[in-house]
């Protein structure tokens, strides 16, 4: 049976993967797609959906930190405590709003300005970092719950990822 679950489970992180789409070029008009808001964070004007920028300074932003599935809650908790950035509506992106942010087969997947000035000790104020490897999402398998889907962003594609595993995570708020 174990087998068959695996096969299943594959066969929707093909799924996954195939739904993971590409940023798209600015609109007729020359709206750019994504807008640094200069609070912290960036606002894909497609979607309407308004990103945590990560930064190089060890808080709650700091790109390097990685968190298991169940342990990246605490991060989301900490941001709408904290009110982040005049908000406390922060939750962590469904894999479908996730794969949003990640271009498959271009280097670096994702749009420039998820990964502008990061440099030493920078804040979420003065510049935006992004790392390679997967960010957690909210999805996970009902089939088996100790697996949730995730976006490389060193290649673009969803994985299904042990929820043991640690990743990175960026956090987002609203929506069209």
């Amino acid at each position: 049976m174990r087998g068959v679950a695996v096969r299943i489970i594959a066969s929707v992180a093909v799924a996954w993967a195939t739904a993971a789409i590409a940023a798209d070029p600015p609109a007729a008009d020359n709206t750019p797609r994504y807008q640094d808001n200069g609070d912290g964070t960036i606002t894909d004007t497609k979607t309407k959906l308004i990103w945590e920028k990560l930064s190089d300074d060890e808080s709650v932003h700091d790109k390097d930190k990685k968190y298991t599935w169940t342990d990246c809650i605490a991060k989301i908790k900490a941001l709408n405590a904290a009110a982040f950035a005049g908000q406390n509506d922060w939750r962590l992106p469904n894999v479908d709003e996730l794969a949003t942010l990640a271009t498959r087969g271009k280097r670096p997947p994702t749009d420039p300005i998820f990964n502008f000035n990061c440099t030493p000790k920078c804040s979420v104020l003065m510049c935006s970092c992004s790392m390679a490897g997967h960010y957690w999402s909210s999805t996970t398998y009902k089939i088996d719950p100790a697996i949730a889907g995730a976006v490389d962003f060193r290649s673009g594609f969803v994985d299904s990822v042990l929820r043991t595993n640690n990743n990175f995570v960026r956090a987002v708020r609203g929506g069209s």
